[in-house]
């Protein structure tokens, strides 16, 4: 292999390390979720709380515009991350 071709060899072997940790973190803020869910189950608090999540929504916007990613992007990926939140903290077992 050539010099370029290792330097895309190690560009790749850093997007996968990159890829683990973003995994690690979701499931990390998947369990945080569920322990919420568990709380406000025993609290009888309604599991989707509107103002949280356009306060959530409109803060990760923000960050994308400060940080030059594209916000529309991150909010399709954040509303999954937020609709399989919601089904965990509801009690519902999608994967398992």
């Amino acid at each position: 292999m050539g010099k370029e071709s290792d330097h895309i060899e190690d560009l790749r072997k850093r997007i996968d390390e990159i890829d683990y940790q973003i995994i690690l973190l979701l499931k990390e803020r998947l369990d945080i979720a569920g322990a919420i869910g568990k709380q406000k189950r025993k609290q009888r608090i309604k599991i989707i709380n509107d103002d949280r999540e356009k306060e959530l929504l409109h803060r990760l916007v923000t960050l994308c515009t400060k940080i030059g990613l594209d916000a529309n992007f991150i909010s399709t990926i954040w509303k999954e991350i937020l609709h399989q939140s919601y089904q965990i903290q509801a009690g519902v077992d999608s994967e398992k």
